[in-house]
């Protein structure tokens, strides 16, 4: 092989400053016009996932309610993010020792009880906290009715609303992006 043909090899392998320079310059230029987007998905990820686990929880706890025949009350704390579920042996209304407690659950970040919307689902009126229930609590009896109500959540941009039926116990979920949709 000829010099000329190794010193042309050579120059072709590495990448001078300024190309190195200017491919940071575009991948940083890209990554600032994806990161509030991503952001904003995030947000919205985790408050849906966080009314699928509620709903799932108030499934839940509806069935143990007729399984075990006791009732079953669902607290929820706006105040302190947090909420719990128990079964309420000496239907005292309050949770005991020895009363099964399942929890406490924090609201996941970015995630806090309320709405951005200025009424609910069919026109309701949205509580200052964000749970529409007596005592902000829910409670299953032993066939699986309940008292009805709603609790909210929002994000940034984003509310859901779990509504639980009277009766029935069963629980819906809608999403408010501008309007109410009924998403379950």
């Amino acid at each position: 092989m000829s010099k000329d043909f190794l010193k042309t090899e050579s120059r072709l392998q590495g990448v001078t400053l300024l190309e190195l320079m200017v491919v940071i310059v575009i991948m940083a230029v890209m990554a600032s016009i994806a990161l509030p987007g991503m952001s904003r998905w995030i947000f919205r990820n985790r408050l849906e996932n966080q009314a699928e686990t509620m709903a799932a929880l108030l499934d839940q706890v509806r069935l143990e309610a007729m399984k075990n025949m006791c009732t079953y009350r669902v607290v929820f704390l706006p105040g302190q993010g947090e909420y719990f579920a128990f079964c309420d042996k000496d239907e005292d209304g309050v949770w005991d020792t020895g009363e099964g407690k399942q929890g406490p659950f924090s609201l996941d970040d970015g995630v806090r009880f309320g709405s951005l919307a200025g009424h609910g689902p069919n026109n309701t009126t949205i509580a200052s906290d964000g749970i529409t229930l007596v005592g902000n609590r829910i409670n299953f009896s032993k066939m699986g009715s309940s008292n009805a109500g709603t609790i909210y959540l929002a994000s940034e941009d984003t509310s859901y609303a779990l509504r639980v039926l009277p009766a029935s116990g069963a629980v819906q979920i809608w999403r408010y992006r501008g309007r109410w949709e009924k998403c379950r």
